[in-house]
């Protein structure tokens, strides 16, 4: 499903066919018939990717699968990039797989996992990837369905998501939600693939440009619910100049200004961003502080705990707004006093288009040169200033 997904979002069916093919003939298995074709899940239009192989009892050393799909990726795909993508796909299905079992990696004797297709996808996926350029794009991942019920696999009777999917979630910390129907929704294989891509967990998707949405389909006709896996592809809606990031708020009457200052430093020391402290008139006339922290949007629970537990506050305002950022770069200049050259470290900001905004000189450096020299800060400021400007 991630495979024919990824086609009908843009990567080409011949190279990925191919490529997929090659592996199998990698594996020794020529034999194996791939194909892609349109077909309606639901009602909706979407793409099916077919392999067909000889049914035969699938089992190897995991050393072995490995083995394999190094041997498939360097054979098939371009970039460094994409053939270590293929290997810690099925890395992470190997070693979830000894963990479960409580055996070495090196003595695992794998079944499902074994499976030609297991090393046939993963190829699918690493090129089709590869081509659309996605090894390079920030991956967002709602959480993903997982079905529910019991399914039957080589150790007996599990219930849905089996132990390895579950596991690899878990590991990686991916959201996920049962049903909405009975079955296996979620392959260990499956969550291989996305967990490799080290995707950002979302509920709700980020605030993009979309380009373009591709829709693979799973072979189950599931009533109801289209069982179909969709990708949205789409361009940051600030470009590479902006970013986002999260605003804490807080309204506080009933604190000191040492209670206010040193919340503040403790919320710097742990990853803020910016703290600012905002005097203000609240109910019945009380004077008060808004405490404002810029921060990544990561920190956001963090930093509102610490803010509740250093400064008091019972609630904190938590908004998600984008952020248009200058470029910056450290550039260093020499000051020559009396005979006396003095290095001093610079930090250059400009519009993403390259126009100067400022030149800052280091205060630090500034001071250190103050203290040799005699002369003012102010002084020493201009005078960089004026190298910077000419």
């Amino acid at each position: 499903m991630l495979v024919s997904s990824l086609m009908d979002l843009g990567a080409p069916e011949k190279n990925v066919l191919d490529a997929m093919k090659a592996a199998a003939t990698v594996l020794g298995r020529s034999e194996v018939k791939i194909s892609v074709k349109e077909v309606k899940r639901g009602g909706f239009r979407c793409k099916l990717l077919s392999v067909k192989c000889k049914k035969e009892e699938t089992h190897c050393q995991a050393e072995e699968l490995l083995e394999q799909v190094k041997a498939a990726a360097e054979s098939t795909l371009y970039t460094k990039k994409a053939r270590e993508y293929a290997y810690e796909a099925v890395k992470l299905l190997v070693d979830v797989e000894a963990h479960l079992h409580t055996t070495d990696p090196k003595d695992l004797h794998l079944h499902e996992t074994a499976s030609v297709d297991t090393v046939i996808d993963t190829i699918g996926a690493a090129l089709a990837l590869e081509h659309l350029n996605l090894f390079e794009a920030e991956i967002y991942a709602t959480p993903v369905a997982v079905g529910g019920g019991l399914i039957r696999f080589s150790h007996g009777i599990t219930p849905a998501p089996a132990p390895a999917a579950l596991h690899i979630l878990t590991l990686k910390k991916i959201p996920f939600h049962g049903g909405p129907v009975e079955g296996e929704l979620t392959t260990p294989t499956g969550a291989a693939l996305l967990a490799a891509l080290d995707p950002k967990p979302t509920h709700f998707y980020p605030q993009i440009k979309p380009l373009k949405v591709g829709l693979g389909a799973g072979l189950k006709e599931i009533d109801d619910v289209p069982n179909i896996l969709r990708l949205i592809l789409g361009e940051s809606l600030f470009g590479a100049v902006g970013d986002v990031i999260a605003q804490l708020e807080s309204n506080i009457d009933d604190a000191s200004g040492e209670v206010i200052s040193k919340a503040s430093e403790t919320l710097l020391k742990e990853g803020a961003l910016d703290v600012a402290m905002i005097p203000a008139y609240t109910k019945k006339g009380r004077p008060a502080w808004i405490i404002q922290v810029l921060c990544n949007p990561d920190d956001a629970a963090k930093l509102s705990s610490i803010l509740m537990v250093e400064a008091g506050t019972l609630g904190v305002r938590c908004l998600t707004v984008p952020r248009y950022v200058a470029k910056r770069r450290t550039e260093t200049t020499t000051l020559k006093i009396d005979g006396v050259e003095h290095r001093v470290r610079v930090k250059v900001s400009e519009t993403p288009e390259g126009t100067l905004i400022r030149a800052k000189p280091e205060y630090a450096d500034l001071e250190s040169i103050s203290k040799k020299t005699g002369l003012p800060v102010r002084r020493l400021q201009e005078m960089v200033e004026g190298e910077k400007g000419r």
